[in-house]
């Protein structure tokens, strides 16, 4: 049995003081807004619009000086200089991949993937080394589905990149591949369920399912509550 409810995915990260957290994620903040300041050319003007420096940045408290990029400005940017609208920070032939989200945004994909913070949610959602993981979000133009493929990989879990529809797909390799993990939106997840209840199966006996990730939408509680009473996991 695998153990899911504990130990860390960065232990030195995870249990940092407040003080120390604080600490970190201002010098995180410094080192990020330089590099953007002097990569990118968006970034270096909003500075020089608002009258900063980065080094005038120096903690969570001051992001309040920097002004709001609104997504109908990225929009308008991105027209008038295609296609990330100078907000890139490396050239276009470092860019792996385009990914388009609703807007439309265009948005970069890096060559080499190495952003540990997905793979530290899925991690503290009980995911482990060893899972078959269902990964139901779209790996169509949002990068969303390829980022936790990415990070699922980190974990050393087997991804089935399954996508989005077609549930009674979904039932039957989540049976026959004894998948133990689900990745997607927790309305899909309760359609999965309630499909599954329809061909008459018992979805703690029948399935195999000890963890999920849910998101990118909505989550009331009263979903949450009936997902919690339909399901034996974390």
């Amino acid at each position: 049995m695998i153990d899911r409810k504990h130990g860390f995915f960065n232990r030195d990260l995870e249990t940092m003081s407040r003080e120390r957290r604080e600490a970190y994620q201002g010098e995180k903040l410094s080192e990020i807004l330089s590099y953007g300041y002097r990569h990118s050319k968006a970034i270096h003007s909003g500075f020089e619009k608002a009258g900063l420096k980065p080094e005038e940045v120096r903690d969570l408290k001051d992001l309040e000086k920097l002004p709001i990029t609104k997504k109908a400005d990225l929009v308008t940017a991105q027209k008038e200089a295609l296609p990330f609208g100078g907000f890139e920070v490396v050239s276009e032939a470092r860019v792996r991949r385009i990914y388009v989200s609703p807007g439309p945004v265009y948005e970069p994909g890096e060559w080499d993937y190495d952003d540990r913070r997905w793979a530290q949610a899925l991690y503290a959602c009980g995911i482990r080394e060893g899972d078959i993981v269902l990964n139901t979000f779209n790996y169509h133009l949002t990068p969303l589905a390829l980022m936790l493929d990415e990070s699922l990989g980190m974990l050393k879990a087997t991804v089935v990149p399954v996508g989005p529809g077609n549930i009674s797909m979904q039932i039957n390799l989540m049976k026959q591949l004894r998948a133990t993990a689900y990745v997607g939106t927790p309305s899909f997840l309760m359609a999965i369920i309630e499909a599954a209840e329809g061909m008459h199966l018992d979805f703690k006996k029948d399935l195999h399912l000890e963890a999920t990730f849910v998101g990118a939408e909505m989550f009331p509680e009263s979903l949450r509550q009936k997902l919690e009473s339909k399901l034996d996991l974390m």
